[in-house]
């Protein structure tokens, strides 16, 4: 019995050392699920530490990759783009690494590197996972809207890639061609945009507009454009309608009054329009077109949009360098119009743009501040308050008296 026993227990000691591996590994899942319950939950700090731990414990291995993805996500999720980008460096199994890149080319687009976000892209939509690819070959088109004008040089072969990431799919080459041309009509490039829509978006039922076509053939052109023409009409009429301006050539007010007359509803010819009119200094006309076109659904300018309309509103209140007046009141003041505006448009700027301005907060908190309402004043200026430049320095002195009228 003896040696029966001692049989047992060797063989009961092997098979739980079998059953380690699936212990240790649903101990290892439910530390992934947890980590997404907390992130989800609104917890990142918590999350971080369960799947740091987790990445301590298997550093070369498909739960170490699935720990790298996880903490690039909570890093993307908060702006942090260099450490997120050095997360998903550290993949190497297959299993996550079509996500990794994918997450990566976001990361360099966010980071404004769009060049290298739309190599990135098509290596993805050339990629074997279908649902990724998709997504890739969808979000080049924004890519190749958000690339700087000198970086469009760097893509003579526009063609070869757009194929390549299109998986030779006309419908979404000719998107992506759209895209292109879109930008660089945008941009000022006439001819290339011209070309653009010629060779790699073409559309034979548009009709021709060419940069040397005289502008009483461009205005009936745009008159006479489909509705399915109508954003390749007006990008071109728009775009050569500034270089007869930057030319100096009289006609440039005659195309400029065409584009807006057949084109004003499109959120390219209401930025447009809010440039115009800040170029001529008519800032209270500037005001509401700039304002009109960050809450479109077009985000090409919507950045420099938001921020133009911040200036152009104080320009037009003349409040550009007028301090709001003091108060030493706990209760909310009533806030003048002029004021009132101002207050829209930095509220307006600070919930489009995702790394705003700390200058423009500032005036936001300032002007809350200022009429004692300092509930909401303190919440903004909490965030400012912790940098260590003037402008931090002058937010904690704000903070630390709304605090003390608040009672906190």
């Amino acid at each position: 019995m003896r040696v029966l026993v001692v049989a047992l227990l060797v063989i009961g000691g092997c098979a739980a050392t079998e059953r380690q591996p699936s212990l240790r590994a649903r101990q290892d899942d439910m530390l992934l699920q947890s980590a997404q319950a907390l992130t989800a939950a609104g917890r990142p700090g918590d999350a971080r530490r369960l799947l740091e731990r987790l990445l301590a414990e298997h550093p070369h291995d498909d739960y170490g990759d699935a720990a790298h993805v996880s903490l690039g996500d909570l890093d993307f999720d908060r702006g942090d783009y260099a450490p997120a980008l050095t997360e998903y460096a550290a993949v190497s199994s297959a299993r996550f690494a079509a996500y990794a890149r994918y997450k990566t080319a976001w990361c360099q687009l966010r980071a404004g590197d769009a060049a290298s976000a739309i190599r990135t892209f098509v290596v993805v939509a050339q990629g074997d996972t279908p649902k990724l690819a998709d997504a890739a070959r969808h979000d080049l088109v924004y890519a190749f809207g958000e690339l700087a004008p000198d970086g469009l040089a760097s893509f003579d072969d526009a063609r070869v890639t757009l194929l390549a990431a299109s998986n030779g799919d006309p419908e979404r080459a000719a998107a992506i061609g759209e895209a292109i041309a879109h930008h660089e009509c945008a941009a000022g490039l006439i001819d290339a945009c011209l070309a653009t829509y010629r060779e790699l978006a073409p559309r034979p039922d548009c009709p021709p507009i060419d940069s040397a076509t005289p502008a009483g053939e461009l205005v009936h052109a745009a008159e006479t454009a489909t509705p399915a023409c109508r954003a390749r009409a007006g990008d071109a009429l728009g775009a050569i309608a500034m270089r007869h301006h930057h030319d100096g050539d009289a006609d440039a007010e005659t195309l400029y009054a065409a584009y807006l007359a057949h084109f004003g509803d499109l959120p390219a010819a209401i930025y447009f329009a809010g440039e115009l009119a800040y170029a001529r200094g008519d800032f209270c006309a500037a005001a509401p077109r700039y304002e009109r076109y960050v809450r479109s659904h077009d985000e090409e300018n919507r950045d420099e949009a938001a921020y133009a309309d911040v200036l152009a509103t104080m320009q037009c209140q003349h409040l550009m360098d007028v301090s709001p007046p003091a108060s030493d009141a706990s209760e909310p003041q009533p806030i003048p119009p002029p004021w009132q505006h101002v207050l829209a448009a930095t509220g307006l700027y600070l919930a489009t743009v995702k790394q705003p301005d700390p200058a423009v907060r500032f005036t936001h908190a300032r002007i809350l501040y200022a009429f004692a309402h300092l509930a909401d004043a303190s919440r903004e200026l909490r965030t400012l308050a912790t940098g260590t430049d003037e402008l931090a320095r002058n937010a904690a002195v704000l903070l630390a008296d709304a605090e003390h009228r608040l009672g906190r």
